[in-house]
């Protein structure tokens, strides 16, 4: 668990896995809790991988928390799936911007593009401090997913529609959390026929980074990646750009 350290959806979900695991194990104290309990609690059903990683996760953070063996230790892990990022089309962003630009409440839109070209997370979004700017040197300082605290280049685009608010003090949005900056943007955004998460726009992000610059280190610095295997997803999508480099060989034809 490590509370302090982890965003409230996150400590939320691991409460319901330890309450549904106690539940169909019969017991109140977590304490008790074997590798039998575990294993019995993930053959109800047929779960994705990515499904039976999460509760095993939760699980293992609890042990972590509580001091206690990891009932989980000698269980299996399922191979990790190879998730392609899933970014926006060009029309729909450009829909997106279009629309929420004609908004007389400039916060959408400014939500919007801090997804689109800084690459943040709904957490980002909503946490956002004007203390992060750094207007002179045109720089934003975010504490990331994993505590980096790298100053990035900012966008003008979103100097032009934040800057005016990084000359405070505090939360930009103060009172808005994570969930509400996802669930605004895909409301909104569903009015014009686009189905869509808040996470995509940074999805957006990486991958128009990688396609402008074929550089998977400054990519995976701007997208605020802790291990490069992340950011390898963002190349996979560009695996035609190989195809055509070896059907444009001279003579390959």
């Amino acid at each position: 668990m490590i509370i302090d350290s982890y965003a409230a959806g996150t400590v939320k979900r691991r409460i319901g896995t330890l309450t549904r695991l106690l539940r169909h194990a019969g017991i109140a104290d977590p304490a008790q809790i074997t590798v039998d309990h575990v294993r019995a609690f993930l053959a109800r059903g047929e779960f994705q991988p990515w499904t039976i990683i999460g509760y095993l996760q939760d699980i293992a953070a609890y042990a972590e928390f509580a001091g206690i063996p990891d009932p989980t230790a000698t269980i299996r892990r399922p191979r990790e799936p190879d998730g392609l990022p899933d970014p926006l089309t060009d029309p729909a962003v450009a829909t997106l911007r279009l629309e929420a630009g004609k908004l007389a409440d400039p916060t959408l839109l400014q939500w919007i593009n801090l997804g689109l070209f800084q690459g943040f997370r709904a957490s980002d979004t909503a946490n956002i401090r004007a203390e992060n700017f750094d207007l002179w040197a045109d720089r934003i300082r975010l504490k990331g997913k994993y505590d980096q605290d790298d100053p990035l280049p900012l966008a003008p685009v979103v100097r032009r529609s934040l800057g005016c608010l990084a000359h405070g003090k505090g939360r930009l949005y103060p009172g808005v959390t994570p969930p509400e900056v996802s669930a605004e943007v895909a409301i909104f955004a569903a009015k014009f026929g686009i189905r869509m998460r808040y996470h995509q726009l940074r999805h957006t992000f990486g991958t128009n980074l990688y396609r402008t610059t074929k550089d998977l280190m400054l990519t995976q610095r701007l997208m605020r990646h802790r291990a490069i295997k992340n950011t390898l997803k963002y190349a996979k999508l560009f695996d035609q750009d190989a195809i055509d480099a070896i059907r444009n060989l001279p003579g390959a034809n």
